[in-house]
């Protein structure tokens, strides 16, 4: 359960747009953790997620302690993300249409562990059903590997939160992304590839 300091609040379209600053820092910070090691900065990630107040069909699930924002989970259609992001499916022959695309999941340390996360799913998988159309909800993640040297010996993948959600892991559903992690001295390509679950 959430306690009771903390709130979830969810905006749509437009009413996300102040809350910009707030999912950058969040992703700066959750972001830096493993699998991703992400070495990115507040003005780099608002880039990112300045796309969700320009949807009429994006979401922001966002959880507050006080008027402070803790974590945040978004979505958006998939057809209005990338054609990077769109280019597995498309390959595959599947309507991008049908899929809503759960995208960053954000929640700081100090908070998980309380149902948030629950929340995050459960209001976005509402969210996409009520507004029809979207058949099915996909998220993406890196692809990590067993014995990888960089894993904390304390890490917990939650493949299997997802699974008992209800989603399933499509390896041949894969796409490169770039970014610098703290090891490296650029950029790189890195290997990720989507779940997805029938709505």
């Amino acid at each position: 359960m959430l306690l009771t300091e903390l709130t979830i609040k969810t905006f749509t379209g437009h009413a996300i747009r102040p809350y910009l600053s707030s999912l950058a820092r969040l992703s700066v910070e959750v972001f830096k953790e493993y699998p991703y090691l992400c070495d990115t900065h507040p003005e780099i990630e608002i880039d990112l997620v300045k796309r969700y107040p320009l949807s009429e069909q994006s979401i922001a699930v966002i959880l507050f302690e006080g008027s402070t924002v803790v974590g945040a989970a978004t979505g958006i259609p998939l057809k209005e993300e990338s054609e990077e992001l769109q280019r597995p499916f498309k390959e595959l022959g599947l309507d991008t249409s049908k899929y809503y695309h759960f995208g960053e999941a954000l929640l700081l340390k100090p908070y998980r562990g309380r149902g948030a996360g629950h929340h995050f799913y459960e209001l976005r998988e509402q969210y996409a059903k009520k507004l029809g159309g979207f058949e099915f909800a996909c998220f993406f993640m890196k692809d990590r590997l067993e014995d990888d040297p960089l894993k904390p010996i304390d890490y917990y993948p939650l493949d299997d939160f997802w699974r008992k959600r209800g989603f399933i892991h499509h390896k041949e559903l894969s796409l490169i992304q770039t970014w610098k992690s703290f090891e490296e001295e650029t950029a790189s390509e890195k290997e990720c590839s989507f779940w997805i679950k029938k709505l």
